[in-house]
C-alpha cells in the first residue's frame, strides 16, 4: 500500500509488488511540487527484487522542487527499499524506490587441524607431568 500525504490530501493506494513493478508509476503529478509530501509503503506480502534504476512511484511534470519523505521502512523479502529522487539514473524529477540487499560478511574458516593440535599437547602434557 502506498499512502501520500500531499498537504492537506491523502492518497491511498493499495498495491501488490508485482502490480507495482508493472504500473511502477504510482502518483502522477502533472504541475509543480513544493514543500514536504510523507510517502508510506506497506509490503503485502511480495518478496523485492533488486532495481537498477528503481521503481518509478512518483512523477513530476512540473518543477519538483518539493520533497517526498518516505515514512519508515519499506521491506519486501531480503530486500530494503528507500525512496530517492532520480533513482539510479533515472528522471531527476521523479521518485523512485531503489532495492538493496546487505551483503553478509563469510565467517573466517577454521582450521580442523587446530582443535586436534591443542587437545593432543593437553594430552601430552599431563602424560610427561605424571
Amino acid at each position: 500500500m502506498v499512502i501520500i500525504m500531499v498537504r492537506e490530501e491523502l492518497w491511498s493506494l493499495i498495491l501488490s509488488w508485482q502490480a507495482m513493478l508493472l504500473l511502477q508509476i504510482v502518483c502522477h503529478i502533472t504541475g509543480d511540487t513544493d514543500g514536504s509530501s510523507y510517502v508510506t509503503v506497506n509490503n503485502l506480502g511480495g518478496q523485492g527484487a533488486q532495481t537498477v534504476e528503481g521503481i518509478e512511484i512518483i512523477r513530476v511534470d512540473g518543477n519538483s522542487d518539493g520533497q517526498f519523505v518516505q515514512r519508515g521502512r519499506i521491506v519486501a523479502g531480503a530486500y530494503d527499499y528507500n525512496l530517492v529522487q532520480g533513482g539510479n539514473g533515472g528522471n531527476s524529477n521523479n521518485w523512485y524506490l531503489t532495492s538493496s540487499t546487505e551483503p553478509v560478511d563469510p565467517t573466517e574458516p577454521v582450521d580442523p587441524t587446530e582443535p586436534w593440535i591443542q587437545q593432543s599437547r593437553l594430552i601430552r602434557q599431563n602424560l610427561w607431568a605424571q
